[in-house]
């Protein structure tokens, strides 16, 4: 996942520089790719969390339900 999200904001950061110098040539340069860098990997990092937390739950899930007390349990 860290590569994936490096790749993507390395990508970003080169369109949002591109983009700063059709606007604003030199310091839009800067300024597009530095925040559209950041924002970017801010954006991913929060995707990441969310995808794990979703995978934990489910593996929980699978796990408590596959358990043999689970299996067995006389519920009152």
């Amino acid at each position: 996942m860290k590569r994936h999200r490096r790749d993507k904001t390395a990508t970003f950061g080169m369109v949002g520089a591109g983009v700063g110098t059709l606007i604003l040539p030199v310091v839009g340069t800067v300024v597009g790719g530095v925040l559209s860098g950041y924002a970017a990997n801010q954006s991913l990092k929060r995707r990441e969390k969310k995808v794990q937390r979703k995978w934990e739950r489910d593996q929980f899930q699978r796990n408590a339900s596959a358990s043999h007390t689970a299996r067995h349990a006389v519920f009152v």
